[in-house]
């Protein structure tokens, strides 16, 4: 006689859908988390995670790992970093995807364990649903990234900017430096917008051709805002790094001149990783005070810090602070500041 089956009371594993888990610092922006928030150092290596809202696969975590509370003033300041943090992954369709399902329908919990090692929070997360570490796919995006070749930059920039076969050929010796610059391309063909999109996720400062495009792009008028609008967000790579080493290592800007550029440029694109940067530098309130004095009109930077606030507070409310105290140290300054943030 066949043995008597059961049904079990345990959730089955979803496979369909999966968890995020990762420490802050795993995140590409976690450096400019850290210095927003006063983040305690019990979080060095505390894991934490994105999953499929309750609704569809329950986690049990806290369950069979009962959590020690960690106090106030330490939660606190490290729940908010998770908040933007998760909004920015949850931003990437990719991720999404993965976390949703190919849906991408219905909410998300997220949250980390006090107290619980990683892998003890992985092994109960794995038992209900499919497991993705953060880390691994970061690293994963890094040994698949390969700069590209001389030829294949110049084949680029050629096919995203020439209309007819000849002047792509032009573009393409160029960048190649087989012929000089021809200033008519700064009005049609090779505008900033078009050169910054170009490099802006694939930039590679040890590559002649991609310094070359960088540096024409750098001696255009608002070639420097234009890359900085360019940069793509993505929560795997900080790719503003790479625009910002080049920028401070060829001496085109210090860091306070590129600071007031990313004002005038509104930060970038919201969540970008020109976005971060700005946003981590505001922590400090009398150098961005400093090179708000030092525009030739600082109340349009002003203004610029209004709308970068503006865009941050669902997630990080903590950024208005800092705005509203960086207002505080002009009158003219803090009525811009009170009215923009009612």
């Amino acid at each position: 006689m066949p043995p008597v089956e059961l049904e079990s009371d345990a959730p089955l594993r979803r496979e369909d859908v999966h968890a995020l888990l990762f420490l802050l610092d795993d995140f590409a922006y976690g450096e400019a988390i850290r210095s927003m928030f006063a983040i305690d150092s019990s979080f060095e290596d505390r894991p934490c995670y994105i999953a499929p809202s309750k609704d569809v696969v329950r986690l049990d975590l806290f369950e069979q790992l009962p959590e020690v509370d960690l106090p106030p003033h330490v939660h606190g300041p490290a729940w908010r970093a998770l908040e933007g943090i998760l909004r920015s992954l949850m931003n990437d369709k990719t991720l999404l995807s993965f976390v949703r399902g190919e849906s991408q329908h219905g909410t998300v919990s997220f949250g980390y364990h006090a107290s619980a090692p990683y892998a003890a929070v992985e092994r109960v997360i794995s038992e209900r649903v499919s497991v993705l570490s953060l880390r691994a796919l970061r690293d994963a995006a890094q040994s698949g990234r390969r700069a590209l070749s001389a030829l294949e930059r110049a084949s680029s920039l050629a096919n995203d900017a020439a209309v007819d076969d000849a002047q792509r050929e032009q573009i393409r010796r160029w960048v190649l430096g087989e012929r000089p610059w021809d200033e008519a391309w700064s009005e049609s063909a090779l505008r900033p917008g078009v050169l910054a999109l170009n490099i802006a996720r694939t930039f590679d400062a040890s590559s002649e051709a991609d310094r070359r495009v960088a540096d024409q792009l750098l001696s255009q008028p608002g070639g420097l805002e234009a890359w900085i609008y360019a940069v793509p967000p993505d929560p795997l790579t900080d790719h503003f790094a790479a625009v910002r080493a080049y920028v401070l290592d060829a001496e085109r800007a210090d860091d306070d001149a590129l600071l007031a550029c990313c004002l005038h440029a509104r930060g970038g694109q919201p969540e970008s990783g020109a976005w971060w940067w700005t946003l981590a530098q505001l922590a400090d309130k009398e150098r961005v005070a400093a090179v708000l004095r030092a525009m030739d009109h600082p109340e349009h930077g002003v203004e610029r810090l209004v709308e970068i606030a503006r865009s941050a507070r669902p997630s990080m409310p903590i950024v208005l602070e800092y705005v509203r105290a960086i207002g505080a140290a002009d009158a003219t300054w803090d009525g811009i500041v009170s009215s923009g943030l009612r």
